[in-house]
């Protein structure tokens, strides 16, 4: 094993600092986003934060299958097949779920993911936070409050 250089030990510890400000910058944030998704102070919010981390050091799967798309005319043909009503369990997408549920009425996060863990459909929290916010920016859903969403048309 080599000996490590004095400027090579300082760079080490450089980068350790670096490497935890970071990780208190990661916390604050994934802490705000638990706080957003309606969830209480105290061990409840800190798990969530934690979970929410956790989500984002994961290994990144290849990119056609974490790339959502929101065609407007795909979608909405999608839902208008379903006569209304909620999407079959066979085969709907967290999206379709999402769009048939907010049809219905306005709903929170915690709500939504209540109802894609019931509908048997696994979606992590900060995944239901990207899925909504690309919903929200495709004109798809509206935000109408803290954590609230509705059905935009």
């Amino acid at each position: 094993m080599a000996a490590t250089e004095f400027g090579d030990r300082t760079a080490i510890v450089r980068l350790k600092l670096q490497l935890s400000e970071a990780v208190e910058r990661a916390y604050a944030l994934a802490w705000a986003v638990a706080r957003l998704e309606g969830r209480a102070e105290g061990v409840e919010a800190e798990r969530a934060a934690r979970d929410i981390i956790t989500d984002a050091l994961a290994p990144s799967p290849p990119i056609d299958s974490n790339v959502v798309s929101f065609g407007q005319r795909d979608i909405r043909s999608d839902v208008r097949s379903l006569d209304g009503s909620r999407p079959s369990d066979a085969g709907a997408s967290p999206q379709e779920m999402l769009l048939a549920i907010l049809k219905e009425n306005e709903a929170s996060v915690r709500e939504l993911q209540t109802a894609l863990d019931d509908y048997g459909l696994t979606v992590s929290p900060g995944n239901l936070s990207v899925i909504l916010s690309r919903m929200n920016q495709a004109g798809l859903i509206q935000r109408t409050g803290r954590g609230l969403y509705r059905y935009a048309r």
